[in-house]
């Protein structure tokens, strides 16, 4: 029987906010047959809650603690599994929306019919709230109409499109088996950070939960276990400068900042940002005005 040309997975872990967003994305570039939730004891419905407006599978996942390294086992098996049937597999974490340069491709689906590639590295972007900006974020609205701004974010450069079995790092930042090819038209864009109070919500959600030992050791997802307000808000808002302060960047930083920024460089509104837990710089800059009539919510 002939491969299915693509499916698309996720893990999750009571996602009331990011899932329906991310079935809303991708199920308008995937059958209902090929979309598949692996869902790891979810107990606040909302598994039931989207399954009343999307169709998709859902592979549920039994574990007695909050897990990255048993989480990465699992994503890799099912992905093996799922390669038996199809030529692609795509995976996304729930708060990961991926999109196509709309000036080069349709969409996601046009993109991966095109795919040629044993392994795609995307190009990742955080999505930022700028509280002295925007307000708290409308879910019944465009994420485009209300949050302006992103930045270059290369810990979200990830192996995520392959039609070979990946040997994925926790997080999903490497494949240890793979040097894939990095695509600059292929947006991973973050939605981590799309508003302060979802973003204090979450952290405070799996903070409670109990957390495998060896995480902790390892310090995997360390973000999760900031158990103060005054640290997270350096988390999450860290300190800026007045973007005058680039041309003291030297050549080399100068010159990275440009490649990855591109077009992106020019215009009014753009900040640099020190980033306290990467202890580098990142530049704000406007989401590009091509991205907002792509409908993520």
């Amino acid at each position: 029987m002939p491969k299915k040309r693509c499916c698309v997975f996720t893990f999750v872990k009571n996602e009331k906010v990011f899932l329906p967003i991310w079935l809303k994305y991708y199920s308008r570039f995937f059958d209902k047959a090929d979309i598949y939730v692996l869902d790891h004891d979810s107990d606040d419905d909302s598994i039931q809650e989207c399954s009343r407006s999307y169709g998709f599978k859902v592979i549920e996942l039994h574990h007695d603690s909050y897990d990255d390294i048993w989480r990465i086992e699992v994503a890799r098996q099912q992905q093996a599994q799922l390669l038996l049937s199809y030529e692609y597999v795509l995976y996304a974490d729930a708060d990961e929306i991926i999109v196509p340069n709309p000036e080069k491709y349709n969409d996601l689906r046009d993109y991966i019919e095109k795919c040629s590639l044993e392994c795609v590295v995307c190009s990742g972007y955080e999505m930022l709230h700028i509280r002295q900006k925007e307000p708290a974020i409308d879910l019944d609205k465009s994420i485009f109409k209300q949050r302006k701004y992103w930045y270059v974010n290369p810990f979200y450069d990830k192996p995520l499109l392959a039609n070979q079995s990946l040997d994925w790092i926790c997080g999903f930042h490497h494949a240890q088996n793979k040097i894939g090819i990095k695509d600059n038209d292929l947006w991973l864009l973050h939605l981590h950070k799309m508003d302060y109070g979802i973003c204090w919500n979450k952290h405070e959600q799996i903070l409670n939960y109990k957390w495998n030992e060896e995480c902790i050791k390892r310090n995997l997802g360390f973000q999760f276990r900031i158990d103060n307000i005054n640290d997270f808000n350096k988390y999450f808002d860290t300190r800026h400068s007045d973007f005058k302060v680039l041309k003291t960047l030297n050549s080399i930083v100068w010159a990275y900042v440009k490649f990855r920024a591109g077009s992106m460089l020019s215009g009014k509104g753009n900040v640099l940002k020190w980033d306290v837990y990467k202890s580098g710089f990142v530049l704000i800059t406007k989401i590009p005005s091509i991205l907002l009539n792509i409908q993520i919510i």
